[in-house]
């Protein structure tokens, strides 16, 4: 097995650390990061439109799991395909991104019909598609977990636990963790304010508000 740190490239190798797919009852597909049976990280797979998928990209959905998120990510790259930034990154997910941009493990390109960031030039790097190099795929094995493995009612169990305080901590937090230029839970957030001109479309929200990229 391998043991990823947060840069993909600076793997060591242990066999504590193991990458598991599972399908849970909450119908969601789930890559997840485990150690000595405790979820470390998970990440679901996101929305597809139909631009994306005449090119076989895809978005992540939720994703959680601290100094995880690049063997997440490339996890799910070495899964499904290249993943392109959705239209709701929040701010810690768009600096992430933003260091993989830059990062030479991961590889980018561009097609133009596809991206989500038109509002705020500091964010055209998340129009871009992330991949990586099949040597590393290579090295991520990714054990498919079954309902009859004792181990999957546990992870369950902690993926629940997980869901549950995102919902209830993080997303409830909007003013703190969407900050930066376009995301949807800004547009919600700041929509419920009553400082603006009441605007359904997101972008138009945006522009016609004057709204900077960071409030």
């Amino acid at each position: 097995m391998i043991k990823y740190t947060e840069h993909i490239n600076e793997s060591i190798k242990s066999d504590n650390n193991t990458i598991y797919y599972l399908r849970h009852p909450n119908n969601y597909d789930y890559l997840m990061v485990v150690e000595d049976n405790e979820l470390k990280g998970f990440v679901t797979l996101g929305f597809i439109t139909e631009s994306m998928q005449r090119y076989g990209v895809f978005t992540n959905g939720t994703i959680w799991g601290p100094k995880n998120g690049d063997i997440l990510i490339s996890s799910l790259i070495t899964k499904c395909g290249p993943v392109i930034p959705s239209s709701n990154e929040s701010d810690s997910a768009k600096n992430a991104w933003l260091r993989r941009y830059n990062d030479i493990n991961f590889i980018t390109r561009r097609i133009p019909s596809l991206g989500f960031y038109s509002i705020y030039e500091q964010e055209d790097f998340l129009n871009t598609i992330y991949d990586i190099p099949n040597n590393l795929k290579r090295n991520i094995i990714i054990n498919d977990l079954k309902s009859d493995n004792i181990l999957y009612n546990t992870l369950c169990e902690q993926v629940k636990e997980k869901h549950i305080w995102m919902t209830e901590v993080f997303m409830k937090d909007k003013e703190k963790y969407y900050t930066l230029g376009e995301s949807n839970d800004r547009f919600e957030w700041l929509k419920e304010t009553n400082k603006y001109e009441k605007i359904d479309n997101e972008k138009e929200f945006f522009l016609r508000n004057k709204i900077s990229f960071k409030l």
